[in-house]
């Protein structure tokens, strides 16, 4: 609540002081420090988070990857899958970073990995939430012969 009105230093204080910390918890902290500008906080809490032996969950990384995006922490993540994918793209777009999402989906191409239906599908839908008709028309132009999947 402290967090919500811009007071993160009692917020802080209530966090510190809490006996039962969990990752529900360090969630709620590191969005209130990205929510407040505060983003190296938000990092920084994802180690500390560890430190107290909490692995952060889908949601702690859904809420930490926009931050991300400026320090190019993805580039460390060891096992690169369809979840991972989906999730930085899915916080992405949220956040309403759309180049940012465009970007993750180009590096997909790029790499040695090749997006699969799932993500071609959560990428047609984004083009679809964005009204933009000409990206999903040529996305589905080149999914249809690789997947066989696609309507024409």
């Amino acid at each position: 609540m402290y967090c919500k009105y811009e007071d993160m230093d009692s917020g802080w204080r209530v966090f510190y002081g809490s006996r039962e910390r969990n990752p529900i918890c360090w969630t709620a902290l590191m969005s209130s420090y990205v929510s407040n500008g505060r983003l190296e906080q938000a990092l920084r809490s994802v180690v500390w988070m560890q430190q107290e032996s909490y692995r952060p969950d889908v949601v702690t990384v859904a809420t930490v990857i926009p931050v991300c995006a400026n320090v190019k922490l993805f580039d460390g993540v060891g096992e690169r899958n369809v979840i991972a994918w989906i999730a930085m793209i899915d916080s992405y777009v949220e956040n309403g970073f759309i180049n940012e999402a465009f970007n993750v989906f180009r590096f997909i191409q790029w790499s040695k990995h090749r997006p699969d239906s799932a993500t071609m599908a959560r990428m047609l839908n984004i083009f679809s939430e964005i009204k933009a008709l000409k990206l999903g028309c040529a996305l589905g132009r080149r999914a249809k012969p690789v997947f066989n999947a696609v309507p024409g």
